[in-house]
Parts: structure tokens; sequence; C-alpha cells
């Protein structure tokens, strides 16, 4: 194949994943990386996981011959989706110690898993749905003697604060005092050497919950994802898309939606009704607050999601076919939050299936309810 022909072939397999087509970008990919064409191989990849082979991906990664940050973070969610979670920590360990994804908060020395008893040790995170993930490995930490102080969004710093034992919670911009020693919450995993046993503790958050008058099952709704997140397309859908879930009787339905995709609330499809509850969300305690005392909240993948898991209220949550590696690429729950149940989609950008399956999974949820009333 000549130089020409391959670059060809990489236009062409960039238009299919445009198009969600993995299996035809595949071929044109690998027809041009096998040529000899390196800028090939990106597609490749991206074919290659859109397809849901991972184990290809991988391989092609570990190839690159100067991986920068995009490259590891992939990598790094493979290796977990794969289920080899003591490679994928120690390697997401190894790129935080490199400063591969930012530098360091503190100018401290990083704990490196020696013991800490009376150790004054300040941990921080980074994304808001990995801070509260990451969030259960704190009280092990307290367990092994040592006096954590936690550093995370502002607003994060009101929910984090019911984990029990800890020193002190601050938002990134306040500087913690008295510290010895830091880390990132993302290093625990393989700091602590997580095992299966350990990836849930029970419920590590708690919010009591607010007052939400109504009759029949009070469901709340997530559908928009932070429109900056690097994979806003495939963790957002629109309000009209869970229109199904309007149709079933018995059931009241709450947005705890924030951001750009709020205002779809104020005008709602036709026949669906849904109460807006983001006036009284000032921060995640707040929203804590409105999930326990919901019945059930159905969502995409989004910090809302990871926080109804984390406080042990039934979530149902809606993934993209390549979803992100806490939810797993199979079956319909998740050991990191065992009250999950997860729906994943069948074909890219189509989410018509799911709110409809999701729905007969509601009615069904209502009757069983409704069976179970005392007379």
């Amino acid at each position: 194949m000549t130089v020409g022909a391959a670059r060809r072939d990489t236009v062409l397999a960039q238009a299919m994943l445009d198009s969600r087509d993995s299996n035809a970008a595949r071929r044109y990919a690998e027809s041009a990386l096998a040529a000899g064409y390196e800028p090939a191989r990106e597609l490749c990849i991206a074919a290659a996981y859109l397809g849901r082979d991972f184990v290809r991906a991988i391989r092609l990664l570990e190839e690159v011959k100067a991986p920068g940050a995009a490259e590891y973070a992939l990598l790094i969610r493979l290796q977990l989706l794969a289920g080899d979670q003591e490679v994928g920590w120690r390697l997401l360990y190894d790129c935080c110690r490199s400063e591969l994804f930012g530098p360091p908060l503190y100018d401290l020395p990083f704990w490196s898993g020696e013991p800490l008893r009376g150790r004054r040790i300040v941990a921080w995170g980074a994304g808001q749905g990995d801070e509260i993930l990451f969030a259960r490995f704190l009280p092990l930490l307290i367990a092994r003697g040592a006096v954590v102080t936690v550093n995370c969004r502002s607003s994060m710093v009101r929910l984090l604060c019911s984990v029990g034992g800890l020193r002190q919670v601050l938002p990134l911009d306040v500087s913690a005092n008295d510290v010895e020693l830091q880390l990132r919450m993302a290093e625990l995993p393989a700091l602590l050497r997580i095992g299966a046993e350990e990836i849930w503790p029970g419920p590590y958050l708690h919010a009591p919950p607010i007052r939400i008058p109504g009759e029949g099952l009070r469901v709340g709704l997530v559908w928009g994802s932070d429109a900056r997140h690097l994979e806003a397309r495939d963790r957002t859908v629109s309000l009209a898309d869970m229109a199904p879930l309007a149709a079933v009787p018995g059931v009241q339905l709450f947005s705890l939606q924030l951001g750009k995709s709020r205002v779809e609330a104020a005008v709602p499809p036709t026949g669906m009704q849904i109460a807006d509850l983001a006036p009284g969300i000032g921060d995640f305690a707040d929203t804590a607050g409105a999930v326990s005392a919901l019945d059930l909240v159905i969502g995409i993948d989004t910090a809302v999601s990871n926080l109804a898991g984390a406080l042990g209220a039934r979530v149902w949550v809606a993934v993209p076919v390549v979803p992100d590696w806490r939810w797993g690429h199979t079956g319909n729950s998740t050991p990191w939050y065992p009250t999950a149940t997860v729906y994943r989609q069948s074909r890219p950008d189509d989410w018509k299936m799911v709110f409809e399956v999701m729905a007969r999974d509601l009615a069904a949820l209502v009757k069983n309810q409704q069976l179970s009333r005392p007379l």
C-alpha cells in the first residue's frame, strides 16, 4: 500500500468513527497501520475501544512510543474494564507519582505505604465522581492510625464531612495546616492493596433526607453531564429520551439536574410532569439530602449516580456502549455500588431501548410496591 492509500484509509477510518461504525473504522485504520502509517494507530485504538476489543486496544496503547496523559488515562481505564485491577491501580499510582496528571497540591512528601500511627496526612481529589468513589477508602487510613485531612472541591466539603473520623475537610484552595504527608485519593487502591472483598464497605456517605411531599413512587432524574467533560456526548441524554418513564402510572418525577441541561425541566416533553428540586440544591450535601428522600434515582453516568450509590440508595444508571470502568462492561450490577442497577446501550447513541426497558422495570417496581403494602 502506498503512503497516499494509507492516508486515504486513515481519513475513511475517522469518518467511520464519527458515524460510530467501529467495524468499518477498524478495517480502514488497521489497513493503514499495517502499511506502516503510524498516525493511524490512534484510530485503531479508538475503533478497538468502541468495538469493546479491550485486549487489542491495550496492546496498541502499550506499543505507543511516547504516550502522554490521554493514552495512559485510557490504558488505566481499559485495564480496569478488562478486570485486571492490580495492574490498573498500579499504573494509576505510577502516573500520579510521576505527575503525569498534574502537579501535587502540596510541597510535602507523599505517603508510600509506611506505618501511619499518629501521622498527619492530607488527602486530595480531582473529579467529583472520583472524589465520591475513592472517599470510601478514607476510613481505612484512619483505621491505620492516621490523622486525616481532606482537600476537595468546595461543592463536596459538607458531603465529605459525613465520613466519620476525619480531622478536617477543606476546599482545594484552603491549605491544610500542620500536616506531614500528602496523597491523591486515587492512589489509595494501590497503596492499600484493595481486594475484591474491600471494594464495598457499606454506605459511607450520609445525609438526612429533605421533605418531599407527594404520593406514589418518588423518582429523581438526571440526564445531562457537564458539557466540559471529555465524554459529555456519551454521558448526556435529553429529558425527551426519558419520556417512557413518565408514562408509568403511580410515579412522581423529580429533577435533580443542574447545569445547562436543567432548562429542559422548565419545558418538559408533552405529557411529562416533573418537579424541579434544583432551587434547593446548593452543593452535594443538598443533593444527598434529596436523594435520601427519594425511592429511586434514574440517571446517566454522572457524579449524582455515584452519590446515590455511595449513600446506599437505589439507583438505575444508563451507560454507553463502552462505560466507565466502575460500571463494568457486562451484567446489570457493579461491586462498587451494590444498590445500583446498570442499563447498557446496545448501539452507540441509541438510548431508546435503554429507557423503554427501564420503563417496564419501573412499572414492575410500582406494582410490587403496591402489592407489598398492607391492606
